[in-house]
């Protein structure tokens, strides 16, 4: 099959010689009636491919010798922001794929082989994952951080599967300057480097669990409360102090209110999402609930998930309140386990309101108001 063949039924190729509506009048139209992009001007045609990502443009190179010479002579090549189209691919096998292939490819078919030419054009690189989360090896990551010796910005957003394993191969690469990681950061060039969570995984994660056999996505950070020491223990203030002294702006960091918590790069600066957006707005409804959050709510009996989601959303995935009224606190949907033994709905009491000196039987919020222990003759609750 030839190239132009392999490559013709992609999306963005599609797209570019599919019929449309209107178009200038410089176009014309072959005898189906299709508009033939490429008969545009160049200097059209330049305007527009520069908004294509690198994968995007070497698939137009492909198709056909005019569209491979129109991609070759964009000026954008000289100083390169290195990505993959957002939200195409599904899974990390197809997104890492893409990857690879957009860090290759460019060699051959628009620098003619001359790869030192092309390492030193790419100035930024974005790999973002999109509204998925599509983590990439880490030992990609760092062949790419150390091929490209020219890089000032690198952003690598939703693309690891686990942040305290790179925490632990950065400590332990620093250490020694014949490692990869102290190799390109030594060069001096480079001024960002971000491996953020995606903003749209952070939002679910931040909903806590939404049903019994419905927890939260696991992230690269701040998947819960418990990993926080962990965290510290990998080694968090060596990994700080490694870019203050490289003079490199890095995310995530630790939220300067909370310190529980990452603040990303998309953040509110130094916050982590949960502390900027407690008492805002629902991140389940979406709506402005202000006076209906209770922000931050924590399961504290078991699992230590969070969720910054209304009354209303919580109650109706399954978050139980205590059922002593004036009481704050709430239990998870996967952790419930309790049931009224008066109208059998579910039940929770939290630790600090549970009497170890009476066996009152365990009631819900409604049922606790009215119910009498009938061992003690005192209210519910006793």
């Amino acid at each position: 099959m030839s190239d132009a063949h392999q490559f013709a039924h992609l999306p963005v190729i599609d797209a570019l010689v599919s019929p449309r509506p209107t178009l200038p009048l410089a176009a014309s139209t072959d005898q189906n009636g299709s508009y033939r992009l490429l008969d545009l001007p160049n200097e059209v045609l330049h305007a527009i491919f520069a908004f294509l990502a690198t994968d995007s443009l070497i698939n137009l190179s492909f198709t056909c010798h005019s569209g491979c010479s129109i991609v070759r002579q964009l000026k954008t090549w000289s100083r390169h922001h290195l990505q993959v189209e957002l939200n195409v691919y599904r899974s990390s096998t197809e997104f890492e794929t893409a990857i690879k292939r957009a860090v290759t490819a460019p060699r051959l078919r628009i620098y003619s082989g001359y790869a030192t030419v092309f390492v030193n054009s790419v100035t930024a690189i974005t790999l973002d994952a999109g509204a998925d989360h599509l983590p990439i090896d880490i030992a990609l990551i760092f062949r790419i951080m150390d091929t490209f010796t020219a890089l000032k910005e690198a952003r690598f957003i939703g693309c690891l599967s686990s942040g305290l394993s790179l925490v632990e191969t950065v400590v332990s690469s620093a250490a020694n300057t014949q490692r990869p990681m102290a190799r390109w950061m030594a060069r001096g060039n480079l001024k960002l480097l971000d491996f953020s969570d995606g903003e749209n995984m952070v939002r679910k994660r931040s909903a806590g669990p939404l049903g019994r056999n419905n927890p939260p996505p696991l992230l690269a950070w701040g998947n819960s409360p418990k990993n926080v020491q962990q965290f510290m223990d990998l080694g968090l203030t060596s990994f700080q102090l490694l870019f203050i002294v490289y003079q490199i702006t890095y995310y995530p960091q630790l939220c300067s209110q909370c310190y529980r918590e990452p603040s990303y790069s998309w953040c509110s600066p130094g916050l982590c999402f949960l502390c900027a957006e407690a008492h805002r707005t629902c991140v389940q409804c979406g709506t402005d609930q202000a006076e209906n959050v209770l922000g931050n709510v924590l399961c504290q009996e078991y699992c230590y998930e969070r969720s910054q989601s209304c009354v209303s959303c919580r109650g109706s995935t399954g978050w139980t309140p205590c059922s002593v009224a004036a009481c704050k606190i709430e239990q998870c949907p996967m952790c419930i386990d309790g049931a009224c033994a008066v109208c059998g709905g579910v039940a929770y009491l939290c630790r600090r309101h549970t009497d170890t000196q009476c066996s009152c039987d365990l009631l819900c919020v409604t049922c606790y108001k009215e119910d009498m222990c009938p061992k003690c003759g005192q209210n519910s609750g006793c």
